[in-house]
């Protein structure tokens, strides 16, 4: 998650391994109830470690 007060990303967590072939779903939180933070980004980080989000690895961007 990136947030609006420091430019670094922040690392709040990591989903499953999954062997799907498929597409996968999932349900997550940030914040509030009913508040989204600007700016979070959900990014792929192959190699299990957090990364700088770039254009290659960037899965789901928030508001």
């Amino acid at each position: 998650m990136k947030t609006d007060a420091d430019g670094k990303p922040i690392y709040v967590g990591r989903l499953p391994q999954s062997n799907a072939r498929a597409a996968d779903s999932f349900d997550f939180s940030l914040g509030s109830m009913g508040i989204v933070p600007s700016g979070f980004l959900l990014t792929r980080d192959p190699r299990g470690k957090p990364s700088q989000p770039n254009a290659g690895s960037i899965v789901l961007q928030g508001p």
